[in-house]
């Protein structure tokens, strides 16, 4: 074959972007997507404030010694077969804990260590002094080392392990192995599908437009947290007004609370939007230049002549409009011309500001409580204002 300089160079050229294009694709599916890089550089600024902070360390070794001394003495009693209260509950949004058998015992020694070494490592990796923040993002190493920890946590969990977990063992025994031949194709079908490049499986059974709604829409608002669409109706009967909350980015930015508050907070507009009573429920959202900046929730509690109030929410760039104290006057005008005696609602005593405006609407604090929830712990409070 005659040499062709041109030709060879340019097959040389084409080669080489392929190899690129195949190690960078590689190296991505190898890491998840992640930058090692910048996992490293996460790691490495936490450690190494976590190494000049003694104080610190004496209070994760406290921690340490006083977790020990629980577990110990917890898994004493279940030795003696006393009933005893658990070290740990678990947060009201994990579930994977809850069936019974947990209860029993070898299980019962295994959640209830995990969850004291899940709750040590929070302690670990927040709160160091000094770590990164990164583009307006407070404590954004911080964030990156929590959530990454906690995930390699959660592949330790006792529950992922089919040997450790009882309802696992439990089917296991009842199907007679059966599911972990069941499971085991499973795994061999999503290979598959993975190392071919198909999408999951299942997702043949959904096509948009039939099975799959599609609506038309535009994007009206973007900032650096969200993207607000407004579809265009395709029925005659629509909502009346769409609902924004945005809460739950609010408190993870300035109080560091982890995506359990999100979660509640989805619960809570998710079971509104399901069951709003417009008689006696409502939600008011503020606007600002056009533009929605605060929200307030109000339903029935369930209690005979009690009204609720719930997510109390202000951007930061609309606070100082007095907006806060309006949505609440607002909220208790329209409970007391719905007909109801008294309004409460739930709150921790971190939220200085809005404790401000309740104690400023009349509203008395009747009791409080501490409690862990949202990765810290807190102290809840329960106000309460007499309409009569």
């Amino acid at each position: 074959m005659p040499f062709d300089g041109d030709q060879d160079r340019h097959t040389a050229r084409a080669f080489s972007e392929l190899v690129d294009r195949a190690t960078r694709s590689g190296l991505a599916n190898m890491t998840g997507g992640i930058s090692p890089s910048s996992l490293a550089l996460a790691y490495v600024d936490w450690l190494s404030h976590l190494a000049i902070s003694p104080g610190h360390q004496m209070r994760l070794a406290g921690k340490v010694w006083r977790k020990g001394a629980r577990l110990a003495r917890y898994a004493g009693q279940c030795a003696g077969g006393e009933a005893s209260e658990p070290c740990i509950e678990p947060l009201p949004q994990d579930h994977r804990f809850a069936y019974e058998g947990w209860n029993r015992f070898p299980f019962n020694m295994m959640y209830q260590g995990f969850l004291l070494n899940q709750q040590f490592w929070y302690n670990a990796t927040t709160g160091v002094r000094g770590v990164f923040h990164h583009h307006g993002v407070f404590h954004h190493h911080e964030k990156v080392v929590e959530f990454v920890t906690r995930q390699m946590l959660y592949i330790f969990s006792p529950s992922n392990n089919p040997f450790t977990n009882p309802e696992v063992l439990e089917r296991t025994r009842c199907e007679g192995r059966v599911n972990l031949a069941r499971g085991f194709a499973n795994f061999l079908e999503d290979f598959d599908r993975y190392i071919g490049d198909k999408p999951p499986a299942g997702t043949e059974n959904f096509n948009v437009g039939e099975d799959l709604a599609a609506t038309p829409g535009k994007v009206v608002f973007r900032n650096r947290l969200i993207e607000l669409i407004q579809y265009s109706p395709t029925t005659e009967t629509v909502q009346r007004e769409p609902v924004l909350i945005v809460p739950a980015c609010l408190y993870t930015g300035e109080y560091g609370w982890d995506d359990s508050f999100e979660a509640l907070v989805a619960e809570i507009v998710a079971t509104f939007l399901q069951n709003v009573d417009p008689a006696r429920e409502a939600c008011f959202i503020a606007e600002l230049d056009g533009e929605p900046v605060g929200a307030i929730f109000l339903i029935d509690s369930g209690e005979e002549g009690t009204a609720k109030i719930r997510l109390l929410h202000v951007e930061a760039k609309a606070r100082g409009h007095g907006i806060g104290r309006r949505l609440v006057a607002e909220i208790v005008r329209f409970a007391r011309e719905r007909g109801y005696a008294r309004v409460k609602l739930w709150t921790n005593d971190v939220l200085i500001a809005a404790r401000r405006i309740y104690q400023g609407a009349g509203f008395k604090l009747v009791e409080e409580e501490p409690h862990h929830s949202f990765g810290h712990d807190l102290v809840g409070q329960i106000w309460e204002l007499d309409l009569s």
